[in-house]
């Protein structure tokens, strides 16, 4: 009788969690096919009268750019992850040698690391091997309107920085994964 009563109050709660989790998604998309005036009511989970698809249609020609330069550094450097992240993690199991334990360590406690503290160093790592604003690092203009971080002299584009910093850390990543298990 027990079992049954927590079992129900369980389901009860985890019910209720979900539903409040999904509000800010059914608001989200509830106000993404609303027309500016409602929208400008600011009554964001009320269904829309007229559903306009049109929007997304909208958003997805103003961001045409942007959008296919996201796919391409986020395929391409995930595929550099699981590559490097699959060949480091062998490397770390498969063959015995004097520092693999602190390798790993060390690689777990990198992992923790926030990006804003390894994104100054790998500016100027960048800079060094005039790296910065090539090719391999290039998206686009459309860059230029993401958030900037401003260091004096330099600005730095956190979009160009993340195809290089995104293959480091998935790498790091993708190690610590496969040698946890």
């Amino acid at each position: 009788m027990k079992e049954k009563h927590f079992m129900t109050i369980s389901v009860t709660l985890v019910v209720l969690l979900a539903v409040v989790w999904m509000i800010p998604i059914y608001a989200m998309v509830s106000t993404s096919l609303k027309t500016q005036e409602e929208v400008a009511l600011q009554r964001y989970l009320t269904p829309p009268q007229k559903p306009q698809f049109s929007n997304y249609l909208k958003a997805f020609n103003s961001l045409k750019v942007g959008l296919r330069n996201s796919v391409i550094i986020s395929l391409s450097s995930t595929f550099l992850c699981l590559l490097i992240g699959t060949m480091a993690g062998y490397s770390l199991t498969g063959f015995n040698f004097r520092f693999a334990t602190p390798l790993f360590f060390l690689i777990v406690v990198v992992t923790f690391l926030p990006y804003h503290i390894i994104l100054i160093p790998i500016t100027q790592l960048l800079k060094s091997l005039a790296l910065l604003n090539s090719c391999l690092l290039y998206t686009s203009d459309a860059a230029d309107d993401l958030l900037c971080v401003d260091l004096g002299v330099r600005r730095i584009l956190k979009k160009k920085m993340y195809f290089i910093y995104n293959i480091s850390l998935c790498s790091l990543h993708s190690i610590t994964t496969i040698t946890s298990h």
